[in-house]
């Protein structure tokens, strides 16, 4: 069944700013005192938006599915992270959503010169594109996305913070990949649990907040070398642009 949401705002500008969750407008953020209740609501399930405009009494339907639902905010040290729920829109509401908003000249002029790698507009060092295309050229067949996201991989040893069940983890990063990282630890979560990462790009003094789940265990005789594996559960395009950026510089 359907999740059905009317919301009344000014503008579509207006409507963009409060609820777009990225500058292409692919999903949207919509935080939980928009919705009477969130225990009904489920990851997978469809989802429809009606938007009223005030400004010239206007209406419009948006639609999609429920990509994931945050049902209690998460709250850190000096970070507070909202509850509520991610929606993917379908491409004709992502076109719809598009065409309302008046690109700048140094957008558009900034998207010329970038550069399409794993599904997303980021500007890359060659060699490293070279990594993801290679397929592609030698065989003149479309890299799957999977494989795509899964380059380039390298070695890197960083603190991570890793929430589990509301318990923290002081852990230091394998590797890292557009698609995920691994960490050392003794203690194997459990297949599929879902956890929140968060480590320092040191390079630019940022910190990442990246949710994720638990997808295998790295076993070894040396009980340094256990740990687990985490894919990326991104809750936008520009944070997987961010990250990428963050591999390029790294690598």
């Amino acid at each position: 069944m359907a999740t059905i949401l009317s919301i009344t705002v000014v503008s579509w500008q207006d409507f963009v700013k409060k609820f777009s969750d990225n500058e292409v407008h692919e999903t949207l953020f919509l935080p939980a005192v928009a919705f009477k209740s969130m225990e009904k609501i489920q990851a997978g399930a469809p989802f429809e938006m009606r938007v009223r405009i005030l400004e010239d009494s206007s209406e419009d339907f948006l639609k999609g599915e429920i990509a994931w639902v945050r049902t209690k905010p998460i709250k850190l040290p000096g970070k507070f992270i909202p509850a509520g729920v991610s929606i993917a829109l379908n491409q004709e509401s992502q076109t719809k959503l598009s065409s309302v908003v008046i690109a700048s000249d140094s957008y558009l002029e900034e998207v010329e010169d970038l550069n399409m790698v794993g599904g997303n507009y980021i500007k890359v060092r060659k060699d490293i594109a070279g990594k993801y295309h290679k397929k592609k050229e030698t065989t003149g067949q479309k890299v799957p996305t999977e494989e795509q996201r899964a380059m380039p991989r390298i070695q890197i040893r960083i603190a991570v913070d890793l929430f589990v069940q509301d318990n923290i983890h002081h852990l230091v990063s394998r590797d890292i990949s557009l698609g995920g990282l691994s960490v050392e630890t003794e203690e194997l979560f459990d297949i599929a649990e879902e956890v929140l990462m968060i480590f320092e790009d040191s390079g630019v003094h940022k910190e990442f907040i990246i949710k994720g789940h638990i997808v295998r265990h790295i076993n070894s005789a040396d009980t340094m070398k256990k740990g687990v594996g985490i894919k990326f559960d991104f809750e936008n395009v520009a944070q997987r642009k961010k990250l990428m950026s963050f591999i390029v510089r790294e690598s």
